[in-house]
């Protein structure tokens, strides 16, 4: 039995009358995430993000959480970046609580890209996002997008200059590679006043956000963002350290998410957060860097 059918069998029985129906001769399914109001298209063979929101009905609960406050008081049109999109779950959340919101959404990946704008158009958000299968980086050029190989993270995708630079990082039994081109923001949504800023680009952040630079210091929007030390090493180049001090140097505060969706405020204590991740055991956390000296644990 193959493994999609396994799961099926398995979430129906878990799960009778569950809010999602499997598309005919295919791995994909949609899920109506009711709780938000929208719905996606999603592949079973995706351990990391679909599975996820199959079971739960949404993905990363305490980014979501924290998140909506900001969305809460959206103004009539927000403008909101979704860099490293996937799958769309950020960029469909915002368009189902701002109808007027203008979302910027990059995803190089062509299955991600697939699924991804098949959601928009099944929720019928062609007017507020915008996707580009494009990845972001610090200059217009091409580069290059691997996956990891493996079903354990379906949805990743390491990013360098070469395939050689990328190799020594990807070891599953059945990776590829693709040239994709790249675009620096500061030239390509130049004059887009953005208010809120969702990056997560597997340790590659550092050149999207040099490219932005621009729209940083003129709009201060504030950034939802994933912390992994180890990824900003090997393909951000950059030291962790480094990695806050653009964000500190731009007058940004450093708050952390924890897994109960609180928000910690770090200010700008960037010793204090290194010392706190390094006994955290984890990979990664998600971070919010809001303009100004002064941190704010509760956004509404």
């Amino acid at each position: 039995m193959k493994l999609f059918e396994f799961f099926k069998n398995l979430v129906y029985q878990k799960f009778p009358g569950f809010i999602f129906r499997f598309l005919a001769h295919s791995n994909d399914a949609i899920a109506d995430l009711k709780k938000y109001n929208f719905s996606m298209v999603l592949n079973l063979d995706d351990n990391a993000i679909s599975r996820p929101i199959l079971v739960k009905g949404e993905y990363e609960q305490h980014v979501t959480q924290v998140l909506l406050k900001y969305l809460q008081h959206c103004k009539p049109e927000l403008y909101f970046f979704d860099i490293g999109a996937n799958l769309g779950y950020y960029s469909l959340l915002v368009a189902s609580q701002c109808p007027q919101a203008k979302i910027y959404s990059f995803e190089p990946d062509k299955n991600n890209f697939r699924l991804f704008t098949t959601s928009i158009n099944y929720n019928q958000f062609q007017t507020a996002i915008a996707p580009y299968r494009l990845a972001v980086s610090d200059e217009n050029k091409t580069i290059v997008i691997s996956n990891l190989g493996n079903q354990a993270n379906y949805g990743a995708r390491f990013t360098g200059n070469t395939v050689h630079e990328l190799r020594n990082y990807v070891h599953g039994e059945n990776p590829y590679y693709e040239e994709i081109p790249a675009v620096r923001l500061d030239d390509f949504l130049a004059d887009i006043p953005v208010d809120i800023v969702k990056i997560d680009i597997e340790g590659y952040e550092p050149s999207a956000l040099k490219g932005m630079v621009n729209l940083l210091k003129k709009n201060h929007p504030i950034i939802f963002a994933e912390f992994a030390p180890s990824n900003l090493k090997v393909f951000g180049k950059i030291e962790p350290q480094e990695f806050l001090y653009f964000f500190t140097n731009l007058n940004y505060t450093i708050n952390l998410i924890d897994k109960k969706g609180q928000v910690i405020a770090y200010e700008q204590n960037i010793n204090q957060l290194i010392q706190d991740f390094a006994t955290y055991q984890t990979h990664h956390v998600d971070l919010i860097f809001t303009p100004g000296r002064k941190s704010e644990s509760n956004p509404v």
